[in-house]
């Protein structure tokens, strides 16, 4: 789930089309790989750019480029705990790195944390039922380690055959529509709501569009800080100034707020299918990263997986959400071209020190939901069009019936189920949300309709 935050890509220059569907395919040998999860570095001074995973430029610039990956994701890293209820602080404090990207919190859990918890507070408050939401969160990242090491250990081949471009790219189309309501709901509220909406979407345009370097990396960001301040000013005209005691009852600095996991089944079952997200932007993250530092990383798939699953498990016994790898930070390595993990590090302490400081929170709960309408109406919007890039950027054949029976179900499954009681469907003693039945839905059809019968020769192109 991705974009501007969490988007999922994967290059074209790595799929191979097998009969409609692709698949990544390696082509060169990887450098060894590292044995320890504490690397040395290779000090390149006076370098800054053309840098490699396991090289790092001079400690200054590594700092300043530690700094600039960690604001490149900081409106995901607070927007997306908040909509689900989630401390930001606690998040920001579980955020983190390994491979050449950022961790942080994940769009895969947004639907089935508000369907498991049935969180619908106003923007800002706290989910109270946000310890089943921890238990779902670490049993999908057992899950998701379980992968990791399968995949590690055995290679990449099955989890691309179970899970080609076209299964990913309906999955994370399903995840962007299914939160839409969200956002227009959020757009449409209070009398001034509407226009703030509008306002938001149109600064993030023009940041997008337009803006001077690398303020085109981070539109979002910028578009909320400069939408939100015309807002307050537009209040302080009109008389109908923001809400400013949330602000000032925040402390400067405290610990971030811990809390326990509590394991219920329902809220299990209905997380655990994110793991199907989680997976499909993993793998479109290390693609890219691959290929922009020309790197062949297929080797390093499983343990990408694994560590980012560790990192959603401990964040989970915490208090934090789920995390993944953000494309705003692989997007900033292709404009620095910088991959060292390195500066990672930096960033993830950089968070971790933001995480106690907690006027920072104060100061997002004073952003009307007008403006966060608008902002969610973009980041939903190009989620659900990052399905529509990896099926573009993978080739998927759609003019192939069996390719768009594949894709169809799931999208339908997932933009169709909030309309239920809950956004949920029962099924015995199991709980399901729109997630969890279009990551089902495209796997068992994609291995009906494709994989047993290319396993018994029986396919063949239409």
């Amino acid at each position: 789930m991705a974009s501007s935050t969490d988007t999922i890509f994967m290059g074209a220059n790595d799929a191979e089309s097998i009969k409609g569907r692709q698949f990544s395919v390696s082509t060169t040998t990887p450098k060894p790989f590292q044995t320890t999860y504490f690397p040395s570095y290779e000090v390149k001074v006076g370098a800054y750019r053309n840098l490699d995973i396991e090289e790092r430029p001079s400690l200054m610039y590594t700092i300043v480029l530690g700094g600039q990956h960690l604001l490149a994701s900081f409106s995901a890293c607070w927007l997306l705990p908040i909509l689900m209820g989630f401390d930001p602080n606690t998040t920001l404090f579980f955020a983190g790195c390994r491979v050449p990207s950022f961790l942080g919190a994940s769009a895969a859990f947004i639907a089935p944390v508000l369907s498991a918890t049935q969180f619908s507070g106003p923007f800002g408050s706290s989910n109270p039922n946000i310890a089943i939401a921890q238990g779902g969160i670490f049993v999908t990242g057992l899950v998701y380690a379980a992968i990791g090491l399968l995949i590690h250990f055995f290679g990449t081949k099955y989890i691309k055959i179970l899970m080609p471009p076209l299964v990913s790219g309906a999955v994370v189309m399903a995840i962007g529509l299914n939160l839409a309501g969200i956002g227009i709901n959020n757009a449409a509220s209070g009398q001034d709501g509407p226009w703030q909406a509008c306002l938001a979407i149109i600064c993030i345009g023009a940041f997008a569009a337009f803006g001077p370097g690398f303020t085109k990396q981070v539109p979002i960001l910028l578009g909320l800080i400069l939408s939100y301040a015309i807002a307050a000013i537009a209040g302080k005209a009109t008389g109908r100034d923001l809400d400013w005691s949330v602000l000032d009852n925040a402390e400067w600095f405290a610990a971030p707020k811990f809390t326990t996991p509590v394991f219920d089944g329902n809220a299990i079952a209905t997380i655990l299918p994110a793991v199907i997200a989680l997976l499909a932007e993993n793998m479109g993250h290390v693609s890219s990263i691959g290929a922009i530092a020309n790197r062949n990383l297929d080797g390093y798939l499983g343990r990408a997986f694994l560590g980012d699953a560790v990192a959603t498990m401990v964040s989970a016994l915490g208090g934090g959400a789920g995390v993944t790898t953000y494309a705003e930070n692989i997007g900033t390595m292709a404009v620095t071209r910088v991959y060292s993990t390195s500066i990672f590090l930096v960033a993830a302490v950089f968070a971790i020190l933001l995480s106690f400081i907690h006027k920072f929170g104060g100061v997002l709960r004073t952003i009307p939901n007008g403006i966060w309408g608008g902002v969610e109406i973009v980041l939903f919007g190009l989620i659900a069009i990052t399905g529509a890039r990896i099926w573009a950027s993978n080739r998927v054949d759609l003019t192939d019936t069996r390719n768009l029976f594949i894709a169809a179900v799931p999208v339908i499954l997932g933009s169709g189920m909030p309309s239920l009681p809950g956004g949920t469907l029962t099924l015995g003693s199991v709980k399901l949300d729109g997630i969890g039945m279009s990551a089902i839905s495209a796997l068992v059809l994609n291995f009906f309709i494709w994989v047993i019968p290319e396993a018994l020769g029986m396919s063949q192109k239409e």
